[in-house]
Formats: C-alpha cells, structure tokens, sequence
C-alpha cells in the first residue's frame, strides 16, 4: 500500500532503514534502543558490564561468569585466567582474579569449584586443585569447603599440622605441650628427668627407677646396668649397688 507510520517497536527492538512491521528488530549488541521511533546508540555501561542484543538500559547487563567485560559498547569476552584464578560475575579484568578460600580455579573460562581437600587439608585462597594443603600446626581441618579453624586442645595437647580435631593429639614425650592453639615445645627438663607423652609443663618429672634421663628433649631409655649395678630413679647413668643390697 506504500504508507508509513511511525515505529511503535518496544524498548529494547528498533525499526532500521527498510522495516516492514511497527515490532522491528532486537537492539545490536553493544548498543541500546529505548524503542518506539529512536534508534539505537552506543551503550555507554561501566566496566564489568555490558550491552547484549536486546538492551534497553544503557547501565547494562553484569558481565556473566567466565568472561571479563570492558563496559561502553564492547561486548563480553570469554576469561583468560591464570590456574588458580577466574573471572566472577561483573568481571574487567582478563585475568580475572584469585581463587577464594575454600574453592579451587582451573583458570580459562571455568567457574570456581568447590574445595573437595580431606580432613586434616584445606584449600586457601588461590587454589588451583581441589587436593587442599595440610592445615598449619595450631589449627584444625575438617576438609571439604572448611576453612581452618583454631585449635582448643587442653594442656598436654596440640594440634599437629594437618590436625582433624578441635581438642588435637597428645603431646609426643620428649616435649611440653601448653595447650590452646601452640604448637609442642622441646622439654628443657634437668639431667635425671623427663618430659613424658602428655606433658603441659617444661620441667618434666623424675626418671622412674630402671631407666636413664638425660634431661632436655632426649625422653628416657632402658638402664644398661650389668649385675652389681642399677638405674634408681632419677639416674642419668647406672651406679654401683649400694651396700646392704645386691643388684641382678
């Protein structure tokens, strides 16, 4: 019929050069259409967003995850990350950015995955396996996506790195343990002591009869004593039998 009336297009379409329906088309990517009789001009978002075909608003689209977005009339683009990186949603930045804790990024493209470390292991901030690392001594893991927590052992334990358990393990002999979130101490005991499994104190106790202590760290061990001789309590080395009493 060759008349003409004026684009009623919705916000997001336009009617280019040549329509032949009040609807048009979807607005181009990069660029925004309020709709009706308008056009399209170039989108003029922030970094981290982005205009996709259909656009009405020229604040954008939040740049979706995978992809890094320069904002104004350019489009998404897939991510570049580094292992151990990714691009989350809102993203201008190629490299996207570290891995939080409790996730691991294979980097590219991908989207952060959840941490799938055993017990006693961790994985923290930029991660790029799931395998985690072992939690540092004073602290425990509960693996998965579990972050570590702080040690509450009692005195006479710790929590040993890679430590599964809030209240840790007892304290290994030769050492002192205070407790809390402090990792084994070397026992600094006298000559003729010892500090046995599940010290909380430094001094240690008395080398039991039939055993020699050489103080400090060094435990305690069997008394070499030939007949005629023994270890009493307390010894550091083996001595005569005394008189009045005989030795096997």
């Amino acid at each position: 019929m060759g008349d003409m009336a004026e684009c009623t297009c919705a916000p997001g379409s336009w009617c280019p050069g040549g329509s032949a329906s009040p609807e048009g088309i979807p607005c181009p990517g990069g660029q925004t259409c309020p709709g009706g009789a308008q056009g399209h001009v170039p989108c003029t978002c922030a970094p981290g967003h982005y205009c996709p075909a259909g656009s009405s608003d020229a604040a954008g689209t939040e740049c979706p995850v995978g992809h890094f977005c320069m904002g104004a009339d350019q489009g998404k683009v897939p991510c570049e990350a580094p292992e151990a990186n990714y691009c989350p949603a809102g993203s201008s930045n190629r490299l996207g950015e570290p891995c939080p804790a409790g996730w691991f990024c294979r980097g590219g493209a991908e989207d952060r995955q959840a941490c799938t470390a055993a017990a006693g292991l961790h994985c923290p901030a930029g991660s790029g396996t799931g395998q985690g690392v072992p939690c540092a001594a004073g602290s425990f893991c509960a693996g998965g996506q579990s972050l570590p927590e702080a040690c509450q052992a009692a005195p006479g334990s710790y929590c040993a790195e890679g430590a599964v358990s809030i209240g840790g393990i007892q304290c290994p002999i030769g050492h002192f343990c205070v407790g809390g979130t402090q990792d084994k101490q070397p026992c600094t005991c006298a000559l003729g002591s010892y500090c046995p499994a599940g010290s909380s104190s430094a001094a240690g106790v008395t080398c039991p009869a039939g055993k020699l202590c050489a103080g400090g760290s060094a435990g305690l061990t069997n008394c070499p004593a030939q007949p005629g001789e023994h270890c009493p309590e307390g010894s550091v080395s083996h001595s005569l039998c005394p008189v009045g009493a005989y030795c096997e």
